[in-house]
């Protein structure tokens, strides 16, 4: 049917070829023969079944070449899979093998410091027996004198023995003193070149003397001078500090006493005592005695260290606290039991999260955990209730903890002071120095739900922002203020380890009273919470009726089981809600930067970071059992 149908192509061309040649030679046109064309249907349905059949060996052709590239594709996932399973193993035993070695360095470090302490003992030890040594000869050569001098006294008068010997040290069998100044001499030359040639040393290794020589301190000197503003003779005024070389130009016997922490002003002018004036002159004195003994008058003054160095004292830096560590024991794949240590750090989740990633990353399933250790007690606080997520997943561990830590904030601050000093921690970076809360602003400035709605845009990326269906809000009978901005503007769904705001799938988000219903606790008498906006693992956060604050109320029952349900404790976090989505969104923007910061950073971090709440919702910290406070004090003491 094809060839055919060609052919009759090749005629009409053909044809179509010889017309134009004829048009082209004889300027007429030739006479067009239309033949009409045979309808065969059956043909046309042929060629249509022909193409159809071509397009079907076309797409199986590209369903064997898809199922190809998904085979190699299938094939390089897999092989990927497997690298990143073996990196991620070669990965974490990295970090407990760093883990090790650094507290092998810890431990180094602070054995050299304990060395260098004996080392110096050790050095003074020998300084005072070769005194002792020193003595010990004199005493001996005191004795032996004394025997010579018995023996002497012993021996006859006429014996040539018992002669008076010279008065000069020769003659006593002493050494010569000419002898004992050159070998000075020759000693201190050779010193004075020792010591240029190990400053040159120090010089070109770019190291400072070790000791430098204690010069005294500065003395300034007064002299008498005429006060030409009010025409009164007897005002002292200085001279420029002085060194050791006029030390001995000091008038100790003016009696006039001048302590180190006198206060000089910027001329270093001040008038004597009154007992030093004309008037008050004792009777006895003469003008001229009196005016003898004024122009000998000086003073002797020692100004601070800080004001000879020309600085001011320096405040002291915040420094957050070194954290805790945590060690799990787990049964590996062939039976053996392995552990995994984690440590905290600034910016980074509690011990025991790193732990719970740290056994997702390695495919071991929670019922093969065997144990957990800790140095601190696992907290109960927002950031990481890292107690309920180990009674949850880890339910057959044994848990064990070497500090308690207290539930309230006596208690969490007597457990961080056992854990800096308990028997065998290393310490090796400064004390921890938490910076006191700085005052409240005169105008809050995290108030504005425009400008909340604007730091959240640019804080979090789109799809990382939730907002409620208006059935939600209404249902949950929220203010209308409320309902404006969760609707349009909305919270960030994952601020871990902090705050979530995804509810579940399927599932309407729940009122307050489901979340106490679902916990098996009862609501609290009086304000409720209408909205319930997030949680934080730990507690649900919503607004509260009347005054429109974020409180937070636990997910969990807590108290003594009984006939009577407990009650749901209220905790406050912010004035309402543009204040914590102010305070969400810095959050948000500062905790990245808060990771890898050494103590003294994350101490100014910390100290910033306060500030900022501070002046977004001052009433955010006003308690330390808000929710931000212990946030706060979490990162202060080097958990978070």
């Amino acid at each position: 049917m094809r060839e055919r149908q060609r052919a009759e192509g090749l005629r009409l061309l053909a044809e179509a070829e010889e017309a134009g040649q004829h048009l082209k030679d004889t300027g007429r046109q030739a006479v067009l023969v239309v033949r009409e064309r045979p309808r065969e249907p059956l043909a046309v349905a042929l060629l249509r079944l022909d193409d159809a059949r071509l397009l079907q060996m076309e797409a199986v052709r590209k369903l064997a070449d898809s199922e190809k590239q998904c085979a190699l594709l299938g094939s390089t996932v897999k092989v990927l899979q497997d690298r990143c399973l073996v990196l991620e193993q070669e990965r974490d035993r990295a970090l407990e093998d760093r883990a090790r070695l650094q507290r092998e360095l810890d431990l180094s470090l602070e054995y050299r410091r304990q060395a260098g302490e004996q080392l110096e003992h050790a050095r003074h030890a020998r300084s005072a027996a070769e005194r002792l040594a020193l003595t010990a000869d004199e005493h001996v050569m005191r004795e032996r004198i004394a025997v010579e001098r018995q023996a002497a006294d012993a021996t006859p008068a006429g014996d040539p023995a018992n002669a008076r010997r010279g008065a000069a040290g020769e003659d006593l069998g002493l050494a010569p003193l000419d002898q004992i100044e050159a070998v000075l001499r020759a000693s201190r030359e050779q010193l004075e070149e020792q010591d240029e040639e190990l400053d040159d040393l120090r010089g070109r290794m770019g190291d400072e003397r070790a000791e430098s020589s204690q010069e005294p301190p500065p003395i300034v000197r007064g002299s008498l001078l005429d006060n030409e503003i009010t025409g009164q003779q007897g005002v002292v005024q200085p001279d420029p500090v002085d060194g050791a070389d006029g030390a001995d130009r000091a008038d100790t016997d003016a009696g006039f006493d001048v302590g180190p922490d006198f206060d000089v002003g910027p001329d270093f002018d001040f008038a004597p005592p009154a007992w030093y004036t004309p008037k008050a002159r004792t009777p006895a004195q003469s003008e001229a005695e009196a005016e003898a003994e004024l122009e000998e008058f000086t003073i002797d003054y020692t100004p601070p260290a800080w004001y000879t160095a020309g600085t001011l004292p320096q405040p002291v830096a915040p420094v957050s606290g070194p954290g805790h560590r945590a060690v799990l024991r787990y049964r590996a794949a062939d039976g053996s039991v392995q552990h995994l240590v984690r440590h905290s750090a600034p910016g980074v989740a509690h011990p025991e999260w790193q732990l719970f990633h740290a056994l997702r990353v390695l495919n071991v399933a929670p019922e093969r955990v065997l144990g957990l250790h800790t140095e601190l007690e696992p907290c109960d606080l927002p950031g990481g209730y890292c107690a309920r997520m180990v009674r949850e997943t880890w339910p057959q561990a044994h848990v064990s903890y070497d500090v308690p830590y207290g539930g309230d904030l006596r208690g969490r601050q007597e457990g961080i002071r056992r854990l800096l000093a308990f028997p065998g921690r290393v310490r090796t970076g400064p004390d921890p120095r938490r910076e006191p809360l700085p005052g409240p602003p005169d105008v809050p400035s995290g108030s504005g739900a425009e400008s909340a709605a604007q730091k959240v845009w640019e804080v979090f990326a789109p799809e990382n922002i939730f907002r409620f269906a208006l059935e939600d809000a209404l249902r949950a009978g929220a203010p209308a203020v409320v309902r404006e901005y969760v609707v349009a503007v909305g919270l960030p769904r994952d601020m871990g380890p902090f705050f979530w705001s995804q509810p579940q799938s399927g599932r309407p988000w729940p009122t307050l009273d489901e979340v106490a219903a679902r916990s098996g606790v009862r609501a609290l008498d009086g304000p409720a919470v209408s909205l319930v906006v997030g949680h934080d693992f730990g507690r649900a956060l919503g607004v509260q009726y009347g005054t429109a604050h974020i409180v937070a109320v636990p997910l969990e029952a807590q108290g003594q089981e009984g006939p009577t349900e407990p009650q749901l404790p209220l905790q406050f976090v912010n004035s309402g809600l543009p204040e914590f989505a102010h305070c969400i969104a810095l959050l948000g923007r500062t905790w990245p930067l808060r990771q890898g910061l050494t103590p003294e950073q994350a101490g100014r971090w910390a100290g910033d970071f306060q500030a900022a709440l501070v002046e977004l919702d001052p009433p955010a910290l006003a308690s330390p059992e808000n929710w931000w406070s212990l946030l706060l004090e979490q990162m202060w003491d080097g958990l978070l």
